[in-house]
C-alpha cells in the first residue's frame, strides 16, 4: 500500500469513532468498542470455518463463482459481504478502452462515468482508490 493509500485508510478508520466535537475519552471508548466486535467477528468467522468442508458450498453465495467461494473461506464475514457487493457491480461495468497495461472502464447506464484501471499482471491500482481506503478489491478491479 502506498503512504497515501495507508495515510487514507487511517483516516478513513478515525472518521467512523470521531468528528471536531468528540473528546478523548469518548474516542478511546469507541475505539474499544470496535476492536471487540472486531475480534468477535473474527472468532465467529473462525469457528464457522472450521466447519466448512471442500464438498459442502456455502448457501450465501450469490453468483457461485470460484473467486466468491474463496473469498468466502478466507475473509470474515464483513469482509466478505463487503466483497460481494463489489463482486455484484463489476457486471455493470464494460471496457472502453485499452492501452498497454491501462484499462479505462464505463458504467453501462453513462458515457460520462470511467475509471482508470492499470495492471501490469503483477500490481493493480485504480482510480476510485477504494481498495486503498478498505482494503478490498473493487467492482472495477474485479
Amino acid at each position: 500500500m502506498t503512504t497515501t493509500g495507508r495515510s487514507e485508510s487511517i483516516n478513513a478508520f478515525f472518521k467512523r469513532f470521531m468528528s471536531s466535537h468528540t473528546g478523548l475519552a469518548d474516542f478511546f471508548e469507541q475505539v474499544r468498542m470496535f476492536r471487540i466486535f472486531e475480534i468477535f467477528q473474527y472468532f465467529i468467522s473462525i469457528c464457522t470455518q472450521n466447519k466448512k468442508t471442500s464438498i459442502v458450498r456455502p448457501t450465501s453465495l450469490k453468483i457461485k463463482s470460484p473467486l466468491e467461494d474463496e473469498a468466502f473461506r478466507v475473509l470474515t464475514s464483513f469482509a466478505f459481504k463487503k466483497f460481494q457487493d463489489e463482486l455484484e457491480r463489476a457486471s455493470q461495468y464494460s471496457l472502453f478502452h485499452v492501452e498497454g497495461h491501462e484499462f479505462i472502464l464505463r458504467y453501462y447506464e453513462s458515457d460520462g462515468r470511467k475509471h482508470r484501471l492499470l495492471w501490469d499482471g503483477n500490481i493493480t491500482m485504480c482510480s476510485s482508490k477504494s481498495f486503498e481506503l478498505w482494503g478490498i478489491l473493487c467492482c472495477h478491479m474485479l
